[in-house]
């Protein structure tokens, strides 16, 4: 089955759109408690164990290891995640393989019914459900959308739940206080279940104790067993928190010597060579993101094969504007890198407004506005050039889209 069909995207997109608008969060599960108990009661009866991630940073790509882990251990494993980047049916993962686009039209058919009483993010996790139940795993990974205690996957019971990181982001819904976000996120925790974190503040570390202590949850911190320090690559922290719940969900010692670069994830340090442009692709949509991103990228010459990166192009969702100069003096503070940085826009209803995105060029300076980025990408076929694209992972989408459509042709897409 082909990993994106234009045609048949655009048509489940524009459905979704017209009957449900925009994915925007709508918090309150007792509303959704009617639609979601009959999936519950059957992963219960069939004895499947809920895996729930929560956290800033680092949800998707945990998830998506404990996956694999799972399944190099000959294990069925349903994993829900979110958002999309090239196309919808990757919230979807079915023992490693996305759905199909006909299963999930045939889904979405079936429970046509209810789209109007759900928000988007509701129906497409609805939808995910139906079709997980259809075939019960033994287990089921589920990557919070946002914040954690009002996000529909906390409708289920996780026998384990995870915090990956915690920053600041999403503030206008979580707050700004990392003590109101950590609390959003520990929302996901049951009473006599374990939690698994890998949080670097000391201070946020001492806050989990004192409200796992109260809520009796069996709390594992990677720091205090010294499994990860400070010092540590955000991605290997990734690793081993995904590897230390997969050994304990199975009581089993796992050997599987998982390697990140056999079996990228869309747009989380993926590189793609197509047009002789060598596109290395990692979406960082905050402040902390942008920072682990510069870090690793210094310290692993291996993912731009040693050679020096010569553009690259970023753009924003629609976000504070004084973040996101932060975010791009993190990235001028490492022009040894690359040689040019180029600030675009890109047409998405939560794309950052254009004028705001040229005006941060203008008042940084340091960095190049480019108006027409596929005119840019375009240019640059044959060229030899390795190219970042980062930034908003609605963007890598976009840029995913064109350049599959009109810089090469490939099989797998």
């Amino acid at each position: 089955m082909n990993r994106f069909q234009a045609d048949q995207e655009k048509a489940i997109s524009k459905w979704l759109f017209s009957r449900l608008g925009s994915e925007e969060f709508r918090p309150g599960l007792e509303r959704l408690r009617t639609h979601f108990q009959k999936f519950k009661n059957k992963l219960i009866n069939e004895g499947t164990k809920v895996v729930t991630i929560a956290g800033t940073n680092g949800k998707g790509q945990t998830a998506f290891i404990l996956q694999e882990l799972l399944l190099s251990q000959g294990h069925s494993v349903s994993t829900w995640s979110s958002p999309h980047i090239l196309s919808i049916r990757e919230r979807f993962n079915l023992n490693g393989t996305i759905i199909s686009y006909e299963h999930l039209n045939k889904a979405i058919e079936r429970n046509f019914s209810l789209a109007d009483s759900l928000s988007y993010y509701e129906f497409l996790f609805l939808i995910f459900c139906d079709v997980v139940c259809e075939r019960p795993p033994q287990f089921l990974i589920l990557e919070v959308g946002l914040g954690g205690r009002f996000d529909a996957v906390n409708i289920f019971d996780a026998e384990m739940t995870a915090v990956t990181s915690l920053s600041r982001d999403h503030q206008k819904i979580l707050g700004n206080r990392f003590d109101q976000i950590l609390y959003e996120k520990l929302g996901v925790t049951r009473s006599g279940k374990k939690l698994y974190t890998c949080l670097e503040q000391k201070y946020l570390r001492e806050k989990t104790e004192k409200f796992c202590h109260k809520s009796e949850v069996e709390w594992i911190d990677l720091f205090e067993i010294k499994q990860v320090s400070n010092k540590t690559d955000y991605r290997k922290r990734n690793y081993k928190l995904a590897h230390s719940m997969a050994v304990d969900l199975i009581s089993k010692k796992i050997t599987c010597d998982f390697n990140m670069a056999d079996s990228p994830q869309i747009g989380r340090w993926e590189k793609v060579t197509l047009g002789g442009i060598s596109f290395i692709f990692i979406g960082a949509h905050n402040l902390d993101g942008f920072r682990k991103m510069t870090q690793a990228l210094c310290k692993d010459r291996e993912v731009h094969a040693g050679k020096k990166i010569n553009q690259v192009l970023v753009s924003f969702s629609d976000r504070p504007r004084k973040e996101v100069k932060e975010c791009l003096n993190i990235l001028s503070d490492t022009r040894l890198l690359f040689d040019s940085l180029i600030l675009t826009y890109f047409e998405h209803e939560r794309a950052m407004p254009k004028k705001a995105v040229e005006g941060l060029a203008l008042v940084e300076g340091k960095i190049k506005f480019v108006p027409n980025w596929k005119q840019e990408i375009y240019n640059w076929q044959d060229s030899g050039n390795n190219v970042l694209v980062t930034g908003s992972y609605y963007f890598i989408g976009e840029v995913q889209k064109y350049i599959y459509s009109n810089i090469h042709t490939r099989n797998d897409v």
